[in-house]
């Protein structure tokens, strides 16, 4: 790598320059594969081979759009399956600490407790 000599030695001028990490919104690298953003969301850049479309026939490129949007489609399904899944519960799902807080409520009370010695 070769480096420059700096354009200007003027501290001030210097002192007013950004760092470049202020321009840019990543936090870190989660994996290989995945960047966070400064807001917490999840990035994940993919490569698709291009297409010659200008030598392409109107069959052909109608079918590929039809590929492209079905992939992105259940892309999109899948990261949202996944996102809900981390998130919180689905309405009407349990989860196993209620389910537990439940077994233990029920038990207490079916023994003449009340729900307050449920805890």
């Amino acid at each position: 790598m070769q480096l420059l000599p700096a354009l200007t030695r003027d501290p001030n001028l210097i002192a007013r320059e950004r760092s470049v990490g202020s321009h840019l919104p990543y936090a870190r690298h989660v994996d290989a594969h995945t960047l966070e953003t400064r807001d917490g969301l999840l990035l994940q850049v993919i490569h698709l081979r291009g297409l010659l479309f200008e030598t392409a026939d109107s069959d052909e490129l109608d079918y590929r759009k039809w590929l492209r949007d079905r992939a992105i489609t259940r892309a999109a399904a899948i990261s949202g399956a996944a996102a809900r899944s981390a998130g919180e519960p689905q309405a009407g799902a349990t989860t196993a600490i209620g389910q537990s807080v439940r077994r233990r409520t029920t038990q207490r009370t079916s023994r003449g407790g009340s729900l307050r010695d449920a805890r």
